[in-house]
């Protein structure tokens, strides 16, 4: 199969497509998902590609423009069945060759951090003020020597 990248805030009123953003946030309440795809779909800073093997979307990456060379992973996520597979690791290249990102940060916790190192990011551990919660601040920088 082909995998095929595509626009996903067409499909944002589906329940599988919903399901699979709920993967990438840490409290899935109606609410909260109600709240994110309102943002993917009125808010022309933020972007959403999904990846689609067949028929099936078994990713996707959101993302937010803070100016046009810089942007933030503010969600990304891949089904269980297809981790470890590239799904990630191409919907983050597709984004660095879709567009001018010179600059692609990321917050994400220590599971994940990993993943972001494994294909060039830049990590930074942070405890967050008042808690014992560790958050890793993750950089891809186009003019950061190798």
């Amino acid at each position: 199969m082909t995998p095929t990248i595509f626009n996903l805030k067409p499909l944002l009123d589906d329940p599988d497509i919903v399901a699979l953003v709920a993967l990438s946030v840490e409290r899935p309440t109606t609410s909260r998902m109600e709240e994110i795809c309102q943002m993917y779909q009125f808010d022309y800073n933020w972007l959403l590609r999904g990846y689609k093997l067949g028929s099936e979307t078994v990713g996707f990456i959101g993302i937010q423009f803070i100016t046009r060379h810089q942007a933030k992973i503010r969600h990304i996520a891949v089904a269980p069945l297809w981790r470890c597979q590239g799904v990630g690791r191409t919907l983050i290249r597709h984004i660095l060759q879709e567009f001018p990102i010179s600059r692609l940060d990321s917050e994400t916790n220590a599971e994940s951090s990993g993943f972001y190192r494994a294909i060039g990011f830049a990590t930074e551990s942070v405890v967050l003020p008042n808690t014992t919660n560790e958050l890793f601040l993750c950089t891809w920088d186009l003019n950061r020597a190798p």
